[in-house]
């Protein structure tokens, strides 16, 4: 086995296994938008009997939509935040592990890739805000505070 050979080879297994890591993440992206998603219904769901008391009280339907544009933005800010920081320590980890079975790689965050997945993200984050912000013009105060 040449040089160029061993070298050929490691090049192949390092690409299979980052290939690998990459379909995981892509997964792992698609989970964590249903994921967004879900909370988004259920989260408003829980709330149309908070969003009537506070539209019989106190703020207008304009104020209620924005608030619940507000908990959209304070969610995906958070993620972001907490997300940034668990790819920078899983990309250390990995780079170590591959260090440990003798694959010498040195993985790196690709910025462009972060920040049009960031953007992807809030862009569907925006549009699980549209249907609660409609629903709450649609509320039937009357109705749902009588419902408990």
């Amino acid at each position: 086995v040449t040089k160029n050979d061993f070298i050929e080879q490691q090049r192949q297994s390092t690409n299979s296994i980052l290939g690998m890591v990459e379909m995981m993440l892509g997964l792992s992206v698609i989970l964590s938008i249903f994921g967004l998603m879900n909370n988004q219904v259920i989260g408003f769901i829980q709330k149309k009997k908070e969003y009537a008391i506070l539209y019989s009280t106190s703020m207008s339907k304009k104020q209620i939509k924005i608030m619940v544009l507000f908990e959209v933005l304070g969610t995906f800010f958070c993620g972001c935040i907490i997300g940034m920081g668990l790819s920078m320590w899983i990309t250390q980890f990995l780079e170590q592990i591959l260090f440990s079975i003798g694959i010498c790689i040195g993985v790196s965050i690709k910025i462009k890739e972060l920040v049009s997945a960031v953007g992807i993200i809030f862009f569907v984050l925006s549009l699980t805000s549209i249907s609660p912000m409609r629903k709450v013009s649609k509320i039937n105060v009357v109705d749902e505070i009588k419902y408990e």
